[in-house]
């Protein structure tokens, strides 16, 4: 259904009789009944208002309008009455094209709906580049002199300086200069731009630095090359929608040596490397923890994912098929599963023989909560394969466990049995009986080390199990039933995410269920453990 955006403009109140609202009005209103055929149309008013510029209430009001959808047509009494900026009308014009709207302009005869109207505005549109062109170069020669000057060109100063207005000379803030270096330094060792944020928090806030340090800051920080002592100019426009929009490299200006430098060239090079392969990352920061992982297995399609906070790139997301309504999941569902079958993984490492069976094997890999449900693993054999290791290293383990509960044994009965003459005999020393305790407490302590460390004489040296161990061991999260709402708190998020996903390469989900869980070994090969 066709409707039309009329639109009036008069600079003052008071205006010629030709070219009042009353006449705008009445011309537009019967060039689009009589005309046009439009009964339907709505009129927007601006009165006391310059063409100069889009600051206009009711233009931007029937933008939005237009942009909604409302309207097919934009009529105007002339083209002045919108703009007398021949950019805005050409960035206002692409717009409309993009949205095929027909715009008309009654004195003029311009109706991009006919082919005379396309072809007078399409030479608007070459002067209006050519303008665009001009204007950029002058602009471009003006920074240019200004910087080769020293001038100050109205740019925000960086963290970790300062103007003087008199000498118009840059200084370094060395209290804020030492928290650029340290967020190069900590950045350039491979810290994570989370970890330095949650690290700047703990120190005392600069002045400029009005709230707590949060990602989007330190990443700006990290992409300034204003730090190595260069003024960039013209690096990035913005759209009539106010969208930013990184400016061609031939526009840019960019002046050495203007300034003194907080760090070196070879150091921001050396981050910039580091930045845009952690941003090409498929494991983006803001994405949820286990986005790309999960697939339904019904039908072979990645599960989609809902935050539930969207500002907040930590915040835990849902995970659902768009096709199976049973198949939702939350981050703590699959993460208590994962870390629990993880961990009971690198128990069976540290305990599992060739001896072992089947049936063993299935009750080791399947203890907890988390797998109530699951009745099976049904390629337990090729599980238990990489689970052997070294045979010879988990023999001595067995061996070592075995003699010391033996040896703990016997010296328990010995005591037992001194103990029975009393403390006060004289067949029984009392230092007898204290050296027996010390053994007994020594033989122990050494059992229990040698339980609790899984694997601790035989840590798996390749593929993903190496790396849990590692991510497990230096988090110290060698204990039954872990918590992932703890781990959660207290692990950094981008630290567990890039856990995830370079241990596994796919979560496939079915009837609310996991049904496998594929890890990314070394030798690039499907490592697939199947639930049922």
């Amino acid at each position: 259904m066709t409707k039309a955006a009329i639109y009036i403009r008069v600079s003052t109140v008071m205006q010629l009789d030709k070219e009042s609202r009353g006449v705008q009005r009445n011309d537009l209103i019967r060039y689009c009944n009589d005309i046009l055929g439009i009964p339907d149309y709505k009129i927007f008013e601006d009165a006391g208002f310059s063409a100069g510029t889009t600051d206009r209430p009711d233009y931007q009001k029937m933008l939005q309008h237009i942009r909604a959808g409302e309207f097919t047509h934009l009529l105007v009494w002339k083209i002045d009455r919108i703009s007398r900026n021949i950019i805005d009308f050409t960035d206002m014009y692409h717009e409309l094209q993009a949205l095929g709207i027909t715009f008309i302009s009654l004195a003029e005869q311009f109706d991009t709906s006919r082919i005379v109207g396309q072809a007078l505005l399409k030479m608007i549109l070459i002067f209006a580049e050519l303008e665009r062109h001009n204007a950029a170069e002058r602009s471009k020669a003006v920074l240019l002199s200004k910087a080769e000057a020293g001038e100050y060109t109205g740019f925000r100063i960086p963290f970790g300086y300062r103007r003087d207005s008199d000498t118009k000379e840059y200084s370094i803030e060395e209290p804020e200069a030492n928290i650029i270096r340290l967020i190069f330094d900590m950045f350039d060792q491979g810290t994570t731009v989370y970890t330095i944020a949650k690290h700047l928090n703990t120190l005392p806030l600069k002045e400029r630095v009005k709230e707590k340090w949060q990602m989007p800051t330190i990443e700006r920080m990290l992409t300034n090359i204003s730090y190595t002592g260069a003024l960039r100019y013209n690096y990035r426009s913005y759209t009539s929608k106010k969208e930013q929009v990184i400016n061609d490299e031939n526009d840019l200006v960019l002046v050495e040596n203007n300034h003194p430098a907080i760090i070196t060239k070879e150091q921001f090079e050396r981050c910039q490397q580091r930045y845009a392969e952690r941003k090409d990352t498929v494991y983006h920061v803001r994405k949820p923890l286990f986005a790309d992982l999960l697939v339904c297995n019904v039908h072979r399609i990645p599960l989609s994912w809902q935050k539930e906070n969207k500002r907040k790139f930590s915040s835990p997301a849902t995970y659902s098929c768009p096709y199976c309504s049973q198949n939702s999941f939350t981050d703590d569902k699959i993460g208590s599963f994962v870390m629990n079958y993880i961990f009971n993984l690198l128990q069976a490492y540290g305990q599992v023989s060739p001896s072992t069976s089947s049936i063993t094997l299935k009750r080791m890999l399947l203890r907890g909560k988390e797998f109530d449900g699951i009745t099976t693993l049904v390629n337990v054999e090729e599980i238990k394969h990489p689970l052997l290791g070294d045979g010879s290293a988990k023999e001595d383990v067995q061996d070592k466990r075995k003699k010391l509960k033996f040896e703990l044994q016997i010296k328990e009965r010995e005591l037992e049995r001194l103990e029975l003459y009393g403390p006060d005999s004289s067949d029984v020393p009392n230092i007898q009986i204290d050296q027996l305790k010390s053994t007994i407490e020594r033989l122990s302590v050494e059992l229990q080390q040698l339980e609790n460390n899984v694997g601790a004489q035989s840590v798996p040296q390749v593929g993903y199990l190496k790396t849990c161990y590692d991510f497990f061991n230096q988090r110290n999260l060698y204990h039954s039933d872990i918590d992932f709402s703890g781990c959660v708190k207290s692990i950094p998020f981008y630290d567990l995410k890039h856990f995830f996903q370079g241990i596994i390469a796919r979560i496939y989900v079915e009837d609310g269920k996991i049904t496998a869980i594929e890890f990314s070994s070394e030798q690039k090969k499907r490592e697939v453990h199947q639930f049922r």
